[in-house]
């Protein structure tokens, strides 16, 4: 996928870096029957993906935080409160793996096409040889 113009308008531009003009691999639903090779025009759903990109970022550091702060309040020494802090963080990423697992298959938060913008020259498929 490359950036386009309507990128760097994007609000959500910062979050997906597609306003860099990197390109970037995108697993979408073919609804419109595209080809490889075909340039074609995708959807965010910018609310969602700006959701999800909240949760990765501060449920760890939330919960890095309440790591602290218990072991704050169970334990006297300064060490074993750090040590609570990292299982706090710990713990929240662990919540991203599962959330992750379970939202996986979520259509809301994936890309859509949502038109074929240009027919790109047919790129032949790959045949395996059989020796």
């Amino acid at each position: 996928m490359e950036a386009g113009a309507y990128c760097s308008h994007c609000s959500a531009s910062v979050v997906c870096q597609s306003a860099g003009g990197a390109r970037r691999r995108v697993v979408v639903k073919n609804t419109q029957r595209a080809q490889v090779g075909d340039r074609v025009a995708l959807s965010y759903q910018a609310k969602s993906r700006l959701m999800a990109a909240s949760i990765v970022f501060l449920l760890p550091i939330i919960c890095l935080f309440l790591g602290y702060f218990l072991g704050n309040s169970l334990f006297q020494g300064e060490g074993v409160k750090v040590i609570s802090a990292l299982v706090g963080l710990a713990v929240g990423f662990l919540i991203l793996k599962v959330l992750n697992t379970l939202m996986a298959g979520r259509s809301d938060l994936a890309p859509q096409i949502i038109r074929v913008e240009q027919r790109g020259r047919r790129i032949p498929q790959r045949t395996q040889r059989k020796d």
